[in-house]
């Protein structure tokens, strides 16, 4: 489950995203996002991502589409951090390899503070 809230202020607009950003809940944040686009003059989106626990290979790439389109995103947390610093820098997926060849990849983040 996602929650999404818009608020507005002289300077800028947040939407802030509560949950899990996976399935069905990307195409909701997408829709929401092309909705509140048009801002005035001035003014910037804030993304607020301090409370999604989760962002699945979708989720990542439609951050990565509204960070390209100057979308500012802010979040709290070890993984939540580290997903915004690969998005601002473009690197791509990060895939490392166990000792018997295993792949593990940050695709799907899981971004709980527990």
């Amino acid at each position: 489950m996602m929650k999404i809230t818009f608020s507005k202020n002289c300077d800028s607009s947040v939407l802030k995203v509560e949950g899990r950003l996976a399935g069905p809940w990307v195409d909701e944040l997408g829709k929401t996002w092309h909705s509140v686009a048009p801002a005035p003059m001035g003014s910037h989106l804030v993304l607020d991502l301090c409370e999604v626990t989760y962002v699945d290979s979708e989720g990542r790439k439609l951050l990565e589409e509204m960070h390209q389109a100057g979308v500012d995103l802010i979040g709290d947390g070890i993984m939540t951090n580290y997903l915004i610093e690969r998005i601002k820098h473009g690197r791509n997926r990060h895939t490392s390899r166990d000792q018997y060849g295993n792949g593990n990849d940050d695709r799907d983040a899981n971004l709980s503070k527990a």
